[in-house]
This record gives structure tokens, C-alpha cells and sequence, in this order.
């Protein structure tokens, strides 16, 4: 696949992509009726018959529920799978891989389907839906969390902090932990504890090969038959730590993940959060707040997480009329510790206008600590308090809406410098499309550092361990006629910060669509040959290659 190649604007017409998932599944149909063994002709209807041998159900094109079965979440990607299969267990999820491998077809794992980068499905592909498969398990003795595949980030913090108790994860509670984890994972707690993968023990996967098969890179396709015999395979500091290094971070390109343990961390009853809006005319005043956010962030203790972003003024109750649609730099932070502590960490931020008016470093060190605030002195609306770390959970619940077009590219950056920030204030008030045009595009600044710098990059396949801060372009639209515009600007503005900064890779699951190596090494950085290697090792056929990158 090229490099210019990705998932929702791809060459590739509707017809040309059904047509390939009409073929696969012919394929299948082929494989159906070798598996039923009665020696017929293979027509496109065994594909039901081997359906009774597999526990779960499957859809293809043809079937009435096709259509809704190929959907995810993100509408910018279209694909058409020639299957969705539907596992309940993990034999289950062996018998797939079985039947992906018996007809040359690539493998998708789709946990929660959120996938922005849209490695939940693929033209052609068979995909691996395991969101029926979706217990969680918690030992609060030890201080641990197991999790099948399909569990969404809302039901582990359910079971996690009915023992005040949680892991690191996504800020929306309908995403399935599974994709999140093993593409990094970054939340509220991630700079007190680390990325949602940091926090890992275990990963037992479905794999191609198994652990006896795979010193031989050259072997052939081996049948398992029903799965019985395909083993599950263990991934942890112990057991192939070289798969469990890859995991993290690259984990839907080695095999189906039916299983995570977590470690846990203690949370306590109420956490501190901010969600604060200032009003803004014009880049020079955004780039004052950045410029002040950034200092005190430097300053902030590891448990504190704040992100500024961009966003129109709503026509809602709270905000006055009169600056509705305008922009607005909010910042949204908690404090992973004790309230009372949090309180007294997020209020300077909740003052981020008072702050701006210090001016730069270099500004108060020469003295010329003029007002950079403008009109945004005073904040539009100050939301502040303490609420359970469930609560804080949802807080962006149901954000970012199902079937509407996503193209999200982040780029992390060593330094948050003065000419970076003047350049994100300028993409901040370049958004495409307009007020009221439908969902708001975006730009976030979501800090690193803390534990998640802790480790080394090549600890894992994140490779932004060294990174200050991650910018984020989040473009968002509803109009399939406004792809262009959107995409095109969250791709220039990634390029342009890659200009004027020294970006450490992107974060894998905000890296836009593109495929092949270009696009591998700009998420993975140095991380990206010996993630090859590894590939090599337990995939030589690439039969999991979702992201079309390793």
C-alpha cells in the first residue's frame, strides 16, 4: 500500500472497494465449504454453513446487516471488510485467525470501533469483532485489573473504582480499552502513572504463528482446523518481552489481544478538575495564554494534567450572547491526587488570563512584563469542583459523536518554544469550516512529561517519552463534501510544526490515515526498525497489518 493510500479519502471508489470485499468473500465461501467437508461446490451460502461451526456470529456482503456491520465509528472511513466476524471467545477468535489465514485475508480487530486512524476495518480484510467479549475482572488485593477485549474504558473505571481504584486511560468512556492501550493511551492520570499501555502486565494474543512456529519465518500456511491447537500466546516482561515491547504502542499489527491484566493505582474519593474558557481576539492573545500555560505547566506537579484547546463560544446558558461562535482558548485539567492540593495546583491555570499578562520568560527577565491579555483578562466561564474519578471520566462523554468525519494528527514536540507557540495560536484561528457549520474542529495541547517521561522511548513502541507536549489537530465535519478542506488543514498544520520544531514521532492512535513506511516512521521515530524486526518475528505474512505501516 503507499504512502499516500489511507482509509476514509482513499483512490479507490465505493464500487472497486465492495467489489474486492465481494471477491474475499467468495474466498471464504471456498474456505466454508472445505471446513463443512461434505465435498459440494463451494457457492457464496456455504459462508452460513460454516457459520455453524464457529461460536459467533458472521456477516458479509449480501446480508442485510452488512452495512451497519462495516461502519465504525469515525465516518471519514469507509471500508468494506469481506467479513465481520463476531467471536465470544477466544477459541473463538482463533478460529478467525484461522480462516483469515487459510484465504490470504488480512485481519482487523475491532474492540470499541473509536479507531481515528481506522484500523477497526479495511477493504477486503476479515474483521475481528470482539466487543462481545468484555468482562473485567478486578483482584484488589493485588492491586490488578483483568479485561477482555471488548470492555469499553467506562466499565473498567466501573470496576476499578468501586475499590478506588483505577489505570491510566482515554477521556471517553465509550472507547474500548483494548485499541486505546495498545496504541499508548493518554488521560487525566497518565503524567502521575504513565501511558494506559505503561501500566500493562500481561497481553495474552491470538497470534499468527504461535511461539513454536515462529522461529521460522519462511514456513507455510499451517491449518489449526477448529483453533483448538492454536495457542494462545503470553506477552509480558517475562514471557517475550520483545512482543511485549512492541505491544505497547503498536499492538492491533502482531496479533488479537483476548486478554490484559493491568496494574492498578490507588484514586481518591473526589479529584479536582477545571474546565475554564477565555474569551480571545486573535492570534497574539492565544499565543499569550499558551505562553503563560506553558510556564506554569513547567512548574506543575507530575499529578496535575491541563490541556488548553480551542473551541467556539456555544449559544448555551452560562456564556453571554454576545460572543457566541467566537473563539475561545479553554483549558481543561485535573489533579490525580489530594482535592485540596488539586485545588491550589489548577488555580493559577483558571487565571490563565491574570498569568498572561507576566509575559514571556524573557519578557520578565528583561522587565517588559506587559499585559498580553487583551480582552481575555477575565474568563468566560469558570467550571470548578470536585467529583468522583468516575464522574471525571465522563465528562467528555458522547463528545465526538458517531458517523461524523474525523481526521485527528498529532505531532509531539521536544519543546513547546515561543515560535511554536505563535504558530499553534495561528492554526487556532485558521479551524476549517465555520460556526455552526457542524462539529468544531479543534486544536489541543496535551502536556507530557511526568511518568510517562520515566521511561525511555525505545521502552516501548510510544516513542514520545521525551516530548514536552503533544499537539493534537482535530479536524471534525459532518459533510463528506468538506473532506479536502479538513484534511488538507490538519495535514499542513501537523507539517508545519515539523518546520519550525524537533517532533519526537505522533502519538499511533491520533496519526491520521496515511499508510506505508513514510507514515510509520513519522509516528514511530527511531522505534520503527527494530518494530519491523519484531513484525518480522511474529508476523512474517502480515496477516495483522490494520495500519497498514509494519
Amino acid at each position: 500500500m503507499s504512502d499516500e493510500s489511507h482509509g476514509g479519502g482513499g483512490p479507490r471508489s465505493e464500487a472497486d472497494a465492495e467489489a474486492v470485499a465481494a471477491a474475499h468473500a467468495d474466498a471464504l465461501a471456498s474456505l466454508a465449504a472445505e471446513l463443512v467437508g461434505d465435498g459440494r461446490p463451494a457457492p457464496r451460502d456455504a459462508v452460513g454453513e460454516w457459520r455453524t461451526l464457529f461460536p459467533g456470529t458472521v456477516v458479509t456482503p449480501g446480508d442485510p446487516e452488512y452495512d451497519d456491520a462495516r461502519r465504525v465509528w469515525n465516518g471519514y472511513v469507509s471500508a468494506f471488510p469481506a467479513a465481520v466476524a463476531y467471536p465470544t471467545t477466544p477459541a473463538g477468535v482463533a478460529r478467525v485467525v484461522d480462516a483469515a489465514q487459510e484465504t490470504g485475508l488480512g485481519i482487523a480487530t475491532r474492540s470499541g470501533g473509536h479507531s481515528s486512524v481506522g484500523t477497526s476495518t479495511g477493504d477486503g480484510v476479515l474483521v475481528c469483532d470482539v466487543g462481545a467479549m468484555r468482562d473485567v475482572t478486578v483482584d484488589p488485593a493485588a492491586g490488578t485489573a483483568t479485561v477482555e477485549p471488548g470492555a469499553t474504558i467506562g466499565e473498567l473505571d466501573a470496576a476499578t473504582t468501586e475499590h478506588a481504584l483505577a489505570t491510566p486511560q482515554g477521556v471517553a468512556p465509550e472507547v474500548g480499552v483494548t485499541g486505546l492501550t495498545l496504541g499508548g493511551g493518554t488521560g487525566y492520570l497518565s503524567r502521575a502513572h504513565g501511558l494506559a499501555c505503561d501500566r500493562l502486565r500481561r497481553v495474552e494474543l491470538v497470534t499468527a504463528a504461535g511461539e513454536r512456529a515462529r522461529s521460522s519465518t519462511a514456513r507455510p500456511r499451517q491449518r489449526t482446523g477448529s483453533g483448538a491447537t492454536r495457542e494462545r500466546v503470553t506477552a509480558s516482561p517475562a514471557r517475550n518481552p520483545d512482543l511485549f515491547r512492541a505491544v505497547r504502542g503498536a499492538g492491533g499489527d502482531f496479533g488479537v489481544a483476548v486478554e490484559l491484566e493491568f496494574d492498578l493505582v490507588p484514586v481518591p474519593d473526589e479529584v479536582a478538575m477545571c474546565d475554564t474558557w477565555f474569551g480571545v481576539d486573535g492570534a497574539d492573545e492565544i499565543a499569550a495564554l499558551l505562553r503563560a500555560y506553558r510556564r506554569l505547566l513547567r512548574a506543575a506537579p507530575r499529578e496535575t494534567n491541563v490541556s488548553p484547546y480551542v473551541a467556539r463560544v456555544p449559544d448555551e446558558p452560562g456564556f453571554t450572547d454576545d460572543r457566541a461562535g467566537d473563539l475561545a482558548l479553554c483549558v481543561l485539567g485535573a489533579h490525580a491526587g489530594d482535592p485540596e492540593a488539586g485545588e491550589r495546583a489548577l488555580a493559577p491555570f483558571r487565571d490563565l488570563a491574570r498569568e498572561s499578562e507576566r509575559g514571556t520568560e524573557e519578557e520578565r527577565e528583561s522587565g517588559d512584563g506587559t499585559n498580553r491579555g487583551g480582552d481575555a483578562t477575565a474568563p468566560l466561564i469558570d467550571h470548578a469542583e470536585r467529583v468522583p474519578y468516575r464522574e471525571l471520566q465522563r465528562y467528555l462523554g458522547g463528545d465526538s459523536a458517531a458517523g461524523d468525519r474525523y481526521y485527528w494528527k498529532s505531532v509531539a514536540v521536544e519543546s513547546f518554544t515561543d515560535d511554536l507557540v505563535a504558530l499553534v495560536a495561528e492554526r487556532m484561528t485558521a479551524l476549517p469550516g465555520g460556526a455552526g457549520a457542524g462539529p468544531d474542529s479543534t486544536v489541543v495541547v496535551w502536556p507530557m512529561g511526568g511518568a510517562i517521561a520515566d521511561l525511555d522511548p525505545g521502552d516501548t513502541a510510544v516513542p514520545e517519552r521525551d516530548a514536552e507536549v503533544v499537539l493534537n489537530f482535530e479536524a471534525c465535519w459532518s459533510d463528506p463534501g468538506a473532506d479536502d478542506e479538513h484534511v488538507s488543514w490538519a495535514r499542513e498544520s501537523a507539517e508545519s510544526v515539523r518546520e519550525v520544531a524537533t517532533v519526537t514521532g505522533e502519538l499511533p492512535n491520533f496519526s491520521g490515515t496515511e499508510r506505508g513506511e513514510s507514515a510509520a516512521r513519522d509516528v514511530y521515530g527511531d522505534n520503527y526498525d527494530w518494530l519491523r524486526e519484531t513484525k518480522r518475528e511474529w508476523d512474517p505474512e502480515r496477516v495483522f497489518s490494520p495500519s497498514g505501516r509494519l
